[in-house]
């Protein structure tokens, strides 16, 4: 955690406390929440993250001068000659990103390397730990040589520490399973309950690389933070959807299904362990996965809403008025004043250098009063002759994105108009071809909380709006509960949303699997019950959650404010895919509390301002930044220019991560589903990524895909398509496919042929690579026209809901793609249908796909 930080001069303490599974301890200071680390996911891999040497300290650009008031001198003075330079930043700030962003890791390796990111200046860093010293080197982005884990849970602490005793923490707990691994962490749906309200939790894990477990062991533990165990339930890899919340059976994923009615508000603690049997010799003992984490939060009544609503808005009023009469620092003197004599209001405070107020209310709900000057994206902040640089992060990581989707997002278009850097951008890639963005921009309102939340499945997010900084200092309890990454100012940014009270005095909703949009843009169906294919359960209303964790916040102007934590949060569940995030916001790029957890949560490079920025300033950048990104084709480090804000001197347009990043790349994402997700693909119906299916394993790799016409609760059909270009020196795309029905071998000759096809389609036409059905995969002598496509149909050792299985072998397609070869965009397709019922399932494997 971090105090108040007045000294840029730091060094950092690496501290790493280890005890065995048996002892109990979990990591209390870790998984109680007090270190506040979130839920985002890493770019490290294993042990690895950053690779050793100059790799991670090539910055570039000038150095930052020191801020006038931290006591230092700007050139010259001892104590600003740091051995280690961090990313430059008004606070001090450090964030572990490998081997993983996420609070809690499960490895079969003793040895890990920690890798992160350093903001501020550090002295030294130096690793004292029971499981070794290890040399770190880097700067923004350092990183250790291994160290060596002890069995069970180890509790890894980075202690960023100043010259004057201040502090900045981070916390990981990782357990050490000797020769066995989790293919991840146990993943929950929903992640949250209202407190007394009835809900079903679903939680799995996926365990497939190791085989050495056994399978009727694997059991959901809810533990309290010192690792107590309080309850446990059985996980199976059967199928049972119905009774134990399993979709896919023998996929390696295991599943349980819980009915919920939460007495009380708390985080609640979940882990998975299962029986490992190491090898010849050796003992047989319990493996323990990663934590995943769920909170329990009292509902928010509609009198509760309005008194905290009208409390905060009334303030903005006052801040306007008295900024109009007496000018920006009475106008926040004023607003600070009259909050301090609410009752309701716990603690309020000025957000620094004037970007507005924020507030602490007594029932723990957040309020902000915004403190922007008119032609500005944020609030003014005083010219003091210090520049924050025009450092970029220099960490290479791959030279593209992972996903050609691109949200555009413009709360305040109608205030920014003629001034919205979205507007260009959507021109410029609804014309660029190749690569083909399949692009989405909302304006206004129709930027609310959904669209924030589907901002970790895009490539490319560009944000165009207001934000500030606030929240610095407030109760370190506070900040443990909220699960933040630490006590620095937090960067926050303005949604479109518009507060609505009587929100929360709407009765629980019911919906199905049949309407998803039932629950609005902050819900989400919780199954209850089903039959057959139709599942119905009612909805949980995830605002709440989001505002009593500190994910959001009341926005004095009448919308929702959104911290970084709400980016966080649902990037354990869907991290960004190598994305490209622009923020066209004051303040972005203030301290790091906003660009280290995006970072961490799988984007590759943010680009954002330092401090105030006028929106012709931020729009004359954020053009030239896309039109050099797209239509000159230079990577991200080359397409920041480097001057300030001719309005606001110390604002600078910055780019954190990779420099190399390179949005022109065109070629197919992720052929062969090796990243483990459905990155680069877009999904419809039942569309997913497995390491197997029973017996069956990948053609090349770890993963393949599977589509069906209805495995769990989806309906009717399954597909996978991805946009992309072909480059012209390839002839043929080749793939691999098996499928699975339980249509074999009893409905041949039937109405019943579920289909599969896969095509590819572009403006030269249509290809159609597989066609097949039933009829054309059974025997010969199966019925009249049978055969066409047979080669062989096993009995099968995966068995679906309804009957019994038959499938192929894998068979391997090749087509001719010379028409399509270098002539813009196509899209690729991969297809599974019913046709006769939605009664029987088929589903299909496809790996392996190359263009040749």
């Amino acid at each position: 955690m971090i105090t108040k930080i007045l000294c840029w001069s730091i060094f950092t303490v690496l501290l790493c406390s280890a005890c065995s599974s048996e002892s109990g301890d979990s990591g209390a200071n870790s998984d109680s929440g007090s270190s506040g680390k979130g839920d985002g996911v890493g770019w490290g891999i294993g042990g690895g993250g950053i690779p050793a040497g100059d790799a991670a300290d090539g910055e570039t650009g000038d150095m930052p001068t020191i801020p006038d008031d931290t006591g230092m001198a700007e050139d010259g003075d001892a104590e600003s000659k740091a051995k280690h330079e961090g990313f430059p930043s008004q606070e001090l700030g450090v964030t572990i990103i490998g081997p993983t962003g996420l609070p809690a890791l499960a490895v079969a390796n003793p040895n890990l390397a920690l890798s992160g990111i350093l903001f501020g200046s550090a002295e030294k860093i130096v690793v004292e730990c029971s499981c070794g010293s290890p040399v770190v080197s880097g700067s923004t982005f350092w990183n250790t040589e291994p160290v060596v884990l002890s069995p069970g849970d180890n509790t890894i602490v980075v202690r960023a520490i100043g010259t004057d005793g201040q502090q900045a923490v981070d916390t990981l707990t990782v357990t050490y399973n000797p020769l066995f691994a989790f293919d991840g962490p146990p993943v929950a749906r929903p992640n949250a309950l209202i407190v007394n309200t009835p809900s079903t939790l679903f939680i799995t894990i996926p365990i497939s690389t190791y085989p050495n477990f056994d399978p009727n062991t694997v059991v959901l533990q809810q533990v309290s933070p010192t690792g107590t165990v309080l309850g446990e339930w059985p996980m199976v890899d059967n199928g049972d959807f119905d009774g134990k919340g399993d979709e896919v059976p023998a996929d390696g994923v295991f599943s349980t299904r819980l009915a919920v009615t939460h007495p009380m508000a708390e985080t609640m603690q979940f882990r998975v362990r299962t029986t490992v049997f190491p090898g010849a010799g050796q003992e047989a003992y319990i493996a323990l996965s990663a934590r995943v984490w769920i909170d329990a939060v009292d509902g928010i009544t509609e009198a509760q809403c309005k008194t905290t609503f009208d409390t905060i808005t009334e303030a903005q009023v006052l801040f306007q008025q008295t900024l109009d009469s007496l000018g920006i620092t009475s106008a926040h003197e004023a607003v600070v004043a009259d909050l301090k004599t609410h009752p309701d209001v716990a603690a309020v405070g000025m957000a620094p250098n004037g970007t507005g107020v924020w507030v602490v209310f007594q029932s723990g709900l957040l309020g902000f009063v915004r403190g922007n000057a008119l032609g500005t994206r944020g609030a003014p902040s005083p010219s003091n002759g210090t520049t924050l640089g025009t450092q970029t992060g220099a960490l290479e990581v791959g030279n593209g994105v992972q996903s050609r989707t691109a949200l555009l997002l413009s709360p305040f278009a109608d205030e920014f108009a003629g001034q919205d850097e979205t507007v260009p951008t959507h021109t410029l890639l609804e014309t660029t071809g190749c690569p083909p963005f399949s692009t989405t921009a909302k304006n206004g309102e129709e930027a609310d909380l959904a669209a924030f939340a589907q901002t970790t499945e895009m490539g490319l997010v560009q944000l165009v709006g207001h934000g500030a900084v606030g929240y610095g200092g407030i109760d370190p309890e506070l900040v443990s509960h909220f699960r933040w990454e630490d006590e620095r100012s937090q960067a926050v940014v303005w949604s479109g949303q518009v507060v609505n009270c009587a929100q929360f005095a709407a009765p629980q909703a019911t919906c199905s699997n049949s309407d998803p949009q039932a629950c609005g843009p902050t819900g989400e169906c919780v199954y209850t019950s089903a039959s057959g294919k139709v599942a119905t359960g009612l909805c949980l209303d995830h605002l709440p959650v989001d505002l009593r964790m500190g994910r959001l916040a009341f926005g004095g102007d009448g919308r929702y404010v959104v911290l970084p934590s709400y980016f966080q949060h649902r990037a354990q569940t869907n991290p960004f895919p190598g994305s490209l995030i622009y923020l066209g916001t004051c303040h972005g790029a203030w301290n790091g509390s906003l660009l280290a957890p995006l970072y961490a949560s799988g984007a590759k490079a943010i680009a954002a301002f330092t401090g105030t920025v006028s929106s012709a300033f931020a729009f004359e950048q954020g053009q030239g930044f896309f039109q050099r990104l797209f239509a000159e084709g230079l990577p991200a480090g080359s397409a920041i220019l480097t001057q300030p804000d001719p309005d606001n001197k110390s604002t600078w347009f910055r780019l954190f991560g990779a420099s190399n990043l390179d949005l022109t790349l065109s070629e197919i994402l992720n052929p062969d589903f090796e990243t483990a997700t459905t990155a680069g693909w877009t999904v419809q119906g039942d569309g997913r990524v497995i390491a197997q299916l029973a017996g069956t394993l990948p053609v090349t790799g770890k993963f393949m895909s599977i589509v069906s016409t209805g495995l769990g609760y989806t309906v009717q059909t399954g597909e996978l398509s991805q946009a992309f270009c072909i480059p012209g020196d390839r002839t043929k795309v080749t793939f691999w496919w098996k499928f699975y029905s339980e249509e074999f071998l009893e409905w041949c000759g039937s109405k019943y042929q579920d289909t599969f096809e896969t095509s590819i389609e572009s403006a030269q036409g249509q290809l159609k690579v597989v066609t097949t059905n039933i009829d054309a995969l059974c025997h010969p002598d199966e019925c009249l026209g049978c055969g066409t496509q047979f080669d062989s149909l096993i009995p099968s050792d995966v068995s679906f809901d309804k009957g019994e299985v038959y499938h192929t072998q894998w068979r391997k397609a090749e087509a001719d793609i010379i028409p399509f070869a270098g002539t813009g965009p196509v899209t690729m397709r991969f297809f599974v249908t019913d046709l006769g019922d939605s009664i029987f399932d088929t589903a299909v494997l496809v790996d392996s796909v190359k263009f040749e």
